[in-house]
This record gives structure tokens, C-alpha cells and sequence, in this order.
């Protein structure tokens, strides 16, 4: 069975992109459509290069994709050439066939001639091996997810909902969010994100994918994700900003008590990675620690030992947009 796999081109595919947003659906079993604007926004709209939109085409349809886009990595202060993942999909009817393994093997292949450093995954159990198999480093418990539980008699009465699937808000049609005018700290010997103003501004004002609230305080500022599981309502801590490369811890607690007091949340939750410098203050400010159902696996193009790589993530980095 042969189908034809190559880049998405935005002017000659555009009357396929209808297909594409119906396959995605078929393919994650859920019933969440996707407009025309969410496809351009998220994958032609990046004020960043457009990546790689790897797909597979079958009678004039879209019926899997692999997509890759620059990711704003650094590593002591020198840019790392990297990709995330943005999508993943392939239509039930062509899985087990082979054809996910083809769409990595063309995204490997477009990204070295692009000189890309590093590529970055987090698939779900069905695709991990697919990556895995490909020479991709899986590293189990790579990402865990803290929770603090704010205690109050709703929270007694419906203890057993924090074991219900989280389920996000239902997204504003824009926000005004205004964000500082300087980058990220950047952690010393571990690679972490560095967004622009222009990012975070595509990411979370132009089209948003979930309710957020955001904080900005002296020397800190964050976003949080809101929803719910079961009656309860969580606030996901998906971005931290600090305005200098030492952290500072007590300003942490004070976004978690801004959340507290304006939100007034059930429970408060930080997903990361476990080289995400703000793991050492999770304990001291009430969060427990849960195994996360998140996989991580990334691939270096250098020959450098990438089993060593040592990498700073949170919810910003992998939570569904």
C-alpha cells in the first residue's frame, strides 16, 4: 500500500486542510472539531519559522501528520537549534502498517538538512514506540506532576475526584495578557525555553486553546491554566518567568498566593520536568509529588552523548494546543 508522504504546502494543500481537521478527530477519538483559523494559526502563524508539517496523503486527503516547529531552546546562554513536536496523528484505518515509522523517518531526514540540533516528543503510548524503535532517548518518569491541595470542606467532600481526569476550561475567544519585556531566566548546565514576548503573545493571547489567568509581580511573573476534575477546581502553573537568572524562591510562593487569593482554586498543580529548577521548592510549599502519564523522548542530530541531555520543562512545554 503505497501513499504518497511530503511536506504540507500552504498554497498547492489548502483544500485538503478540511480532511486533515476531520482525520485528527477520527484519530484521537474525541469530538473537539478544529476550525480552518486554529490550523493556520497553529502551524503558519508562528512568529517563529513555520517548521516542518510532515503528512501523509491518500485519495486527496490528509491522513496522518508529524509536525515539528522551532522550538526557542538554550543551554547556558547559546542558542540550540530545536524542534517540538506540534501534532501527531494517523487515521486508525493505516495503523500498524508502518506509515507513522515512514512520516519519522522523512521528518529526521528534513530536519538534518536543516541543521536541527535536537528534536523533542511527548506521544502517547501507542506512538512512544514508534520513536523508540527509531534510536529516540526515552527516559521513564522524565516528567512528574505536583499537586497541592488547598483544604476546605468542598475539597473533604469530593476527595476522590482528585483522581478524575483534569478537563480545561473552555477558552476565551482572546486575552489581553501583557507580558514583561525581558526573556526568561536562563538555568545554568540545563537546557530550558526562552520565550519572546512575540511567542507568548501567539501562544496565549492571539487564539487561546484553554481559560488561563496570569500574574505579574515584582520580579515574577506566571500563567495558569484553568479546569476542572470533577466538581473541584485546578489551576495548572504552565509558565514561570523570573526577571534574573538566580531564582528566587519566595517569589514562587507569592504567585501561589496570588493564585489562592484571586482564583480561590481547590487544588494548584505544577507539571515539569525533573530538571525544572522550582522541583527543589515543591515540598516546602505543600505540593505532592504524582507520577505523570506524560512521555518524553528526544533525538540529538549530533554525535554528542544526547543520553545526557539535561532538560527544563513544564506545562507551557507540553500541555495540548
Amino acid at each position: 500500500m503505497k501513499k504518497n508522504i511530503k511536506l504540507f504546502n500552504e498554497e498547492l494543500d489548502s483544500i485538503y486542510i478540511d480532511s486533515f481537521l476531520v482525520n485528527r478527530m477520527e484519530s484521537y477519538n474525541h469530538n473537539i472539531p478544529k476550525s480552518n483559523n486554529w490550523f493556520y494559526w497553529k502551524f503558519f502563524n508562528r512568529p517563529v519559522s513555520n517548521g516542518i508539517l510532515t503528512c501523509i496523503f491518500n485519495n486527496n486527503r490528509i491522513v496522518g501528520c508529524n509536525s515539528f516547529g522551532d522550538y526557542p531552546l538554550v543551554y547556558n546562554k547559546t542558542k540550540v537549534k530545536s524542534m517540538l513536536s506540534y501534532e501527531n496523528f494517523l487515521h486508525p484505518s493505516l495503523q500498524k502498517k508502518g506509515f507513522f515509522k515512514q512520516m519519522i523517518d522523512y521528518t529526521e531526514l528534513i530536519s538534518k538538512n536543516r541543521a536541527y540540533d535536537l528534536l523533542m516528543v511527548f506521544p502517547n503510548m501507542k506512538s512512544l514506540k514508534s520513536y523508540t524503535k527509531q534510536g529516540w532517548i526515552h527516559q521513564k518518569k522524565y516528567v512528574n506532576y505536583y499537586l497541592k491541595p488547598l483544604f476546605s470542606l468542598k475539597l473533604l467532600f469530593n476527595i476522590f475526584d482528585i483522581k478524575q481526569p483534569f478537563v480545561p476550561n473552555t477558552p476565551l475567544e482572546k486575552n489581553t495578557f501583557n507580558f514583561y519585556n525581558f526573556n526568561s531566566a536562563i538555568y545554568k548546565d540545563v537546557c530550558t525555553s526562552f520565550w519572546s514576548n512575540e511567542c507568548l503573545n501567539w501562544r496565549f493571547n492571539e487564539m487561546p486553546q484553554s481559560e488561563y489567568c496570569h500574574v505579574q509581580l515584582d520580579c515574577i511573573e506566571s500563567v495558569g491554566r484553568l479546569g476542572k476534575r470533577g466538581e473541584l477546581i485546578e489551576l495548572q502553573i504552565i509558565y514561570i518567568n523570573s526577571k534574573t537568572d538566580k531564582l528566587d524562591f519566595n517569589e514562587f510562593k507569592n504567585v501561589i498566593s496570588y493564585f489562592k487569593r484571586t482564583i480561590q482554586p481547590d487544588l494548584i498543580s505544577f507539571p515539569m520536568s525533573i530538571y525544572n529548577p522550582y522541583l527543589k521548592t515543591m515540598s516546602r510549599n505543600g505540593f505532592l509529588k504524582l507520577n505523570s502519564n506524560t512521555n518524553f523522548v528526544y533525538k540529538s542530530n549530533s554525535n554528542q552523548n544526547c543520553d545526557k541531555v539535561k532538560i527544563s520543562l513544564s506545562g507551557i512545554d507540553f500541555h495540548t494546543y
